[in-house]
């Protein structure tokens, strides 16, 4: 899934999570260098809505599944 162009440096990672929110819409979970996860949820018509920090401490992990 294709979640967005020129993200730059800011996310290292960024996964394609499901339906985190039981919106029945995908969702991304962009991971930034500083090690937050954020969500973006999705609106189902291709775009997301803005970051909400869900998590920290993850800049151990080189991978998110």
């Amino acid at each position: 899934m294709k979640a967005a162009t020129d993200w730059g440096s800011s996310y290292n990672v960024v996964i394609g999570a499901g339906d985190i929110t039981s919106a029945g819409k995908a969702d991304i979970v962009p991971r930034d260098t500083a090690g937050n996860l954020w969500r973006n949820t999705g609106n189902g018509k291709g775009s997301f809505a803005p970051r909400t920090k869900i998590a920290t401490g993850w800049q151990a992990y080189k991978s998110l599944f």
